[in-house]
Formats: structure tokens, C-alpha cells, sequence
């Protein structure tokens, strides 16, 4: 088996997303294909560390089930992974290890959303990208924050929905967070005529409170 290969499938051990024991793997736990196709790290199996053995024949396991076509990209996955500057790897790295520590239904959102966007078509995935580029770092940390609930009531927004969620400030975001599901209804449900007259009616209610008098010192 050649290097790219054996690292290709410590490269899919680690993107796995089955949850396997904390101790190593002995060589004959793996079942007759699996050492098939680990076979060229045979010889040095009992020397790895218990994560490189758990990550290899789970990896193992996920390429036994893929086709020609599957294979090769994954390892067209591996080599653009190895081109990537260090310090991406390292983001990447941090992804995964905040991805582990992260509930097993949360664990299980996102699996389903990168297989949702995996099974997008291309011209839909490059724009999606092309909005997550132009998100700054505090919106990005927003959406990573979000709970499942709060991503589907985004993804079913229309885009001039999320063109006016973009241009809140915190203080409008925090009120609509606080919102019921009726008001948030009746918002959606509104005109622009008629937001705007809601802003309005805002601003003037905080502009008397600033504008009322203090009272005046008796003694003047």
C-alpha cells in the first residue's frame, strides 16, 4: 500500500464521525479486509499511538465502503489538505476538536448540514461560499452560535430577509431574539411602510425619554 494511500485513510479516520473506544486497536480486532487494506502497516501496527490506530482502521472502514470515484476523491480531499498553509490546518484542527466536544445531537446537526451542502448542486455551493467570504469574524462567531432552530428559521428566510438581519445592530438583533413566534410573525407579515413607522415610534419613544426634565434644585 502506498504512503499517500495509508495517509488518505488516517485522513478519513479523522473525519469519521463513528465514536470509538478510548484504547487502541489490536491488529486482530480488524476484520480480514481491513487488514487488506492496512496491510503495509502491519509490521509497525503495535508501535502507533492507540488515536493513529483507532483513526487508521476507522478510516479503513469508511474506504472499504466507498466506490473508484468516492476514493478518488478522497484523496483529492487529502491533497488539497496538504496544500493548505499551516496555519488553515490549524484552524481546521480546531474545528474538529470543538466538533468533538460538541453534543451527540449537535454532533448529529452538523453531519446533516454538511451532507445537506454536500448534496448541493455546484453553483449553489460556490455561492454559499461566496456568503460565508464575505461575512466578517463577529457574524461568523454569530452563526456558529446559533442554535438548530435559529439555522432553519435562516435558511427559510428570503434574501431580503437576510439582507435586513445583516444590517440590524446588536440592540434590534437582541429584540428579535426576545420576540415571541407571534411577533416574530407579524413582523415578517409587515410592509416596509410599516417597519419603518414601527422605527419610528421607537425612536421617538427613546428620544422623550432622553428629552424629559430633570427636576430643578428648590434651593436655586
Amino acid at each position: 500500500m502506498s504512503w499517500i494511500r495509508l495517509t488518505t485513510l488516517l485522513f478519513l479516520g479523522l473525519l469519521a464521525s463513528a465514536t470509538w473506544a478510548n484504547e487502541g486497536v489490536d491488529w486482530n480486532a480488524l476484520n480480514s479486509d481491513q487488514q487488506r487494506v492496512l496491510s503495509g502497516a502491519r509490521d509497525r501496527w503495535s508501535t502507533l499511538e492507540p488515536e493513529q490506530q483507532r483513526n487508521l482502521a476507522q478510516g479503513a472502514e469508511r474506504y472499504l465502503g466507498m466506490d473508484e470515484a468516492q476514493r478518488a476523491e478522497a484523496q483529492g480531499r487529502f491533497q488539497r489538505w496538504r496544500n493548505l498553509e499551516p496555519e488553515q490546518r490549524d484552524q481546521i484542527r480546531r474545528r474538529f476538536q470543538e466538533y468533538k466536544s460538541l453534543a451527540p445531537e449537535q454532533q448529529d446537526q452538523v453531519r446533516r448540514n454538511f451532507q445537506r451542502f454536500r448534496n448541493l448542486p455546484p453553483e449553489e455551493r460556490q455561492r454559499l461560499r461566496r456568503n460565508w467570504e464575505r461575512l466578517s469574524p463577529e457574524q461568523r462567531q454569530r452563526l456558529r452560535s446559533m442554535t438548530p432552530e435559529q439555522r432553519e428559521r435562516l435558511r427559510n428566510m428570503t434574501p431580503e430577509q437576510r439582507e435586513r438581519l445583516r444590517n440590524m445592530t446588536p440592540e434590534q438583533r437582541e429584540r428579535l431574539r426576545n420576540m415571541t413566534p407571534e411577533q416574530r410573525e407579524r413582523l415578517r407579515n409587515m410592509t416596509p411602510e410599516q417597519r419603518q413607522q414601527m422605527r419610528q415610534r421607537r425612536q421617538n419613544r427613546q428620544g422623550n425619554g432622553r428629552a424629559q426634565p430633570q427636576p430643578r434644585n428648590r434651593g436655586q
